[in-house]
């Protein structure tokens, strides 16, 4: 599926950045005086060896009691790294990130970061997006309907939105994947 925009278009043009030995004290005031939730890390020829999130901090450091001014970035940081292409399609890069299961990537052109794509950007342009993760969201929380029962939500199958989802066999299926 093809959006018309590609990720250039709405990503994070100047993502905040450190090196991999800055103390994780260091980033988190990066990160609090920017208002961002991560610091990509980069080595000397700003190409991506790593990221860190408030998440990661909150686990690694803060709940693991150790010192976030000893700490380096480059001792937390997840470095196995999903990046995306200024080119490509929106869509395209949600997938990856969905496949990655990650809320931000590194945008990559020529081994080099031009940008960083986060969820939350690719909530402000496509704020139905935003809708059906809530969808998602809930059903997780609320059982799947028994009997046949019709229900809002996302299909299961498809992954297209509906008003009318049916449970067949423990799954929720908008109208035309239940008939085909």
């Amino acid at each position: 599926m093809k959006t018309g925009i590609v990720v250039a278009d709405i990503m994070m043009k100047s993502p905040v950045k450190a090196l991999p030995k800055a103390s994780i004290l260091d980033c988190c005031k990066l990160m609090a005086e920017k208002k961002v939730a991560s610091v990509v890390a980069v080595d000397d020829e700003d190409k991506v060896v790593g990221i860190i999130t408030g998440k990661d901090v909150a686990r690694k450091v803060v709940a693991a009691e150790r010192n976030p001014k000893s700490t380096a970035l480059s001792e937390i940081m997840s470095k196995e790294i999903t990046a995306v292409e200024p080119g490509q399609d929106i869509f395209e890069a949600i997938v990856a990130m969905k496949n990655s299961k990650v809320r931000q990537v590194p945008v990559i052109e020529n081994g080099r970061m031009t940008g960083l794509l986060t969820q939350m950007q690719i909530f402000n342009i496509e704020p139905q997006l935003f809708d059906i993760m809530i969808e998602k969201a809930e059903s997780k929380q609320n059982p799947i309907p028994q009997n046949n029962q019709e229900k809002e939500g996302v299909c299961q199958t498809c992954g297209n939105y509906s008003k009318e989802l049916t449970e067949q066999d423990e799954t929720l299926l908008c109208s035309n994947c239940l008939e085909g």
